[in-house]
């Protein structure tokens, strides 16, 4: 099941949701709004972030 279909049940577990990627605001907010998800989406060109924390995807190329 999709991260927004699961959400309220995040919620009621106290918790919280957001998700990271390297895409721009811009994209990230067209999918957002095409998708429906209501949770936020996180911007971080160069992968700093993504990096740090040591989940970078590698089997995807960034460049495409």
């Amino acid at each position: 099941m999709e991260l927004q279909g699961r959400l309220p049940e995040i919620r009621k577990s106290g918790l919280s949701l957001a998700a990271i990627s390297y895409d721009q605001v811009s994209t990230l907010s067209d999918f957002a709004k095409r998708r429906g998800i209501t949770f936020p989406l996180l911007s971080d060109p160069g992968s700093d972030t993504i990096k740090r924390y040591g989940i970078l995807n590698t089997t995807i190329d960034p460049k495409n």
